[in-house]
């Protein structure tokens, strides 16, 4: 039987068994990520009588999962500018998104921004954007999109006409 208790600020894990075994393990779960865990282990005879502590292994955990990817990214094209949404997955650890414009981190953007106005664009300049979600720990999600904008003028001049002379 294994039993695990925690002493002095570590666990300890007993193994008890009748002969020998070997490739003994233990598994720690739940577990809580950028926690330091330290084990020691001992061996207990039938009779009851433990050894000494083996020395001290420590590891810590690290969150090495990606949030997911922001949903309904897309783009819209303005006059001199591309107006951009999305919407965040809720995720414990969500620290903020990257966006990108052509493959190129444009802008790092808090949690709670879901939208943003890239007012750097040119008129009759295709753009590509994609965005990720990233956490507390640095993990970058897979890129949503592409979202593809063209900005362009809008054209307000009249004619000597009128703005429908043709119809007149």
């Amino acid at each position: 039987a294994r039993r695990a208790e925690i002493k002095g600020g570590f666990t300890i894990l007993a193994v008890r068994e009748q002969g020998s075994q070997q490739g003994t393990s233990y598994t720690e779960k739940p577990v809580i990520y950028n926690a330091t865990y330290s084990y020691a282990i001992t061996s207990v005879d039938t009779s009851g009588n433990e050894s000494f502590k083996s020395t001290v292994a420590t590891v810590t955990v690290l969150d090495k999962t990606a949030p997911r990817v922001p949903t309904q990214f897309q783009a819209k094209a303005g006059d001199s500018q591309v107006s951009l949404s999305w919407v965040a997955t809720k995720e414990e650890d969500h620290n903020g998104f990257y966006l990108y414009r052509n493959g190129i981190k444009i802008k790092t953007l808090k949690p709670t921004e879901l939208q943003y106005v890239d007012t750097q664009a040119q008129n009759g300049t295709a753009y590509t954007y994609e965005l990720s979600a990233i956490d507390v720990n640095g993990n970058e999600s897979a890129k949503a999109g592409p979202a593809k904008a063209t900005p362009t003028a809008i054209d307000l001049a009249l004619s000597p006409g009128g703005v429908f002379p043709d119809i007149f």
